[in-house]
């Protein structure tokens, strides 16, 4: 019987997941770490400030780290910003997994093939893909940026490590998301779909992204179609899943676990049950009295509901949807 995935103990795991679900516990059995606000991106549905510095220094970092590990958490996300841009990167990868939680990394690819030897005790990279090489450019703001995307894939898979190719629908790139499953389908690797849902301040024309509901579905249903035939294997997302996100701008609702069984530690150091909803009231700080504290003193986030990928198969997985399963497995390898 398989007992362990990534070192993870699955009894454990589901133990803790069952606590959560029945008896509202708060176990971060994931976590994302923005280890930096910086980016060499300029991304059409983003758009984050160009910090000078990192905020949260490798010995805070590593404090939060051990933190999360001895409340139970199992993988962490490191994003930002860009990930790679900060020196230190290998050194805070090792570090997680040296705490027995599986490092993974949100990332544009910029860097990444050349340092791949630093990161290569991660357990999964994540790589924003935004269409075919132009368009995927114009969405990041920088020519070149569709090329690192394929160097640190393909470096990445030589390493052993896991991708997923993630897609942000937008106007843009609505009708080119095959582009994207093809490329997944090519490099042997899996590809997430999830619509744009702008929650960065400073974005300040948020229609002139925003894709048709009509042409949203028909590009939802097309990658349904995939998803039954020979290309499911490739997919991140669940049938369940895409049908949530086909009744886009507006969901059905879910219950979620934001800030119960995942959370985002901000890149100084604020903790978030989710960084896609705006929250309105004062949000604790992990550097104040420690990360269980602040997550003792969460908000419960007050969402319409959204189809980010990542939170939105992991809720229907805690809603114990069994349609969820297949691509869980796929995920887990």
């Amino acid at each position: 019987m398989l007992r362990t995935v990534d070192g993870i103990d699955l009894c454990r795991a589901g133990a803790s997941a069952f606590r959560v679900r029945f008896f509202g516990a708060r176990i971060p059995l994931a976590a994302r770490i923005q280890v930096t606000r910086r980016c060499t991106s300029r991304c059409v549905y983003c758009r984050l400030p160009d910090e000078s510095g990192d905020p949260l220094g490798a010995r805070q970092i590593l404090s939060i780290l051990d933190e999360l590990a001895s409340l139970g958490c199992l993988r962490v996300s490191l994003s930002g910003g860009e990930p790679m841009l900060r020196k230190d990167i290998g050194w805070i990868v090792d570090a997680c997994a040296a705490l027995g939680m599986v490092p993974e990394m949100n990332t544009s690819g910029y860097g990444m093939a050349d340092r791949i030897d630093e990161v290569r005790r991660l357990g999964l990279v994540k790589i924003s893909l935004d269409g075919p090489e132009e368009i995927h450019d114009a969405v990041r703001g920088r020519a070149g940026s569709y090329r690192e995307v394929l160097a640190a894939a393909r470096a990445a898979r030589s390493a052993g490590i896991r991708i997923v190719l993630v897609a942000t629908i937008t106007r843009h790139n609505v009708d080119h998301l095959d582009h994207i499953l093809e490329t997944a389908c090519d490099l042997g690797v899996l590809a997430a779909f999830q619509p744009v849902k702008p929650y960065y301040k400073g974005l300040a024309d948020v229609d002139a992204i925003l894709p048709e509901p009509g042409r949203m579905r028909e590009a939802i249903d097309r990658l349904a179609r995939a998803c039954r035939g020979g290309q499911s294997a490739r997919m991140r997302n669940s049938l369940r899943g895409l049908e949530h996100i086909r009744s886009w701008p507006e969901y059905g609702r879910l219950r979620c676990s934001a800030g119960r069984i995942f959370c985002i530690v901000g890149a100084d150091g604020t903790l978030y049950p989710c960084d896609r909803t705006r929250i309105d009231t004062a949000l604790p700080n992990c550097l104040d009295g420690g990360v269980g504290e602040a997550l003792g003193r969460l908000p419960e986030p007050d969402c319409d509901g959204c189809g980010f990928c990542g939170a939105l198969e992991l809720n229907l997985a805690m809603a114990m949807d069994h349609r969820v399963a297949s691509t869980i497995s796929r995920l887990v390898g």
